[in-house]
């Protein structure tokens, strides 16, 4: 009996799966790839997760897809795929709200952990004294991909996030948005350090 969500597809050498899940855990099983090096399976998640940014800049919008193969190396199990995320950011510029598409390569390698201690709920294993300290060890036949998932999703954000490249920003002032149109306020640069001189400077103007 399969899996729920699986089917089979062909491949020289034998048949490996193919996962479609949905809701569930990024989670790969590798047992039919085990024992043959140059083995592979190919994958195609729909998962929501929870946003990996600070709250004030970004949040997750809806599912994350992650497609792509997994493949025997003979020493480890090679990841690859292409990861799609929608995310809603705030402009560093004007500080409204926009949609942002993310669209991101995965390559990453996982390894059995020989002679590790016992497995964990989430398959990771012992770190072994001979591996990097960054080396992605499991143990079993297999291992969860949603850290690397939130990772990727860090490292795909822009440092940057701009609603457009053209964005007017708001007025120094007055803070309202220019995009919108002219705020009436005085034009040139103003240090924002000085506007509260020269608020004062203008009250005194009024007296």
């Amino acid at each position: 009996m399969g899996i729920p969500g699986e089917r089979e597809y062909s491949l020289t050498g034998g048949k490996a799966r193919r996962y479609n899940c949905r809701g569930e855990s990024m989670r790969l099983h590798i047992g039919r790839i085990k024992a043959k090096r140059g083995a592979h399976l190919d994958f195609s998640f729909q998962e929501s997760l929870s946003s990996p940014w600070d709250a004030s800049r970004a949040r997750l919008e809806g599912l994350v897809d992650f497609t792509g193969r997994v493949s025997n190396t003979g020493k480890g199990y090679l990841v690859e795929g292409t990861l799609r995320a929608a995310a809603t950011a705030v402009c560093d510029r004007c500080l409204e709200p926009f949609r942002i598409e993310l669209v991101d390569r995965v390559q990453e390698e996982f390894r059995p952990a020989a002679g590790a201690a016992e497995e964990g709920i989430d398959g990771r294993a012992a770190q072994d004294p001979d591996e990097p300290e960054d080396a992605n060890l499991f143990q079993g036949d297999a291992f969860s991909v949603d850290e690397l998932v939130r990772d990727q999703l860090l490292l795909a954000l822009p440092q940057k996030l701009l609603c457009t490249p053209g964005c007017k920003g708001i007025c120094p002032r007055c803070g309202a948005n220019l995009n919108k149109g002219s705020c009436g306020c005085p034009q040139g640069d103003v240090d924002p350090r000085l506007l509260p001189l020269m608020d004062l400077l203008d009250s005194d103007r009024l007296r």
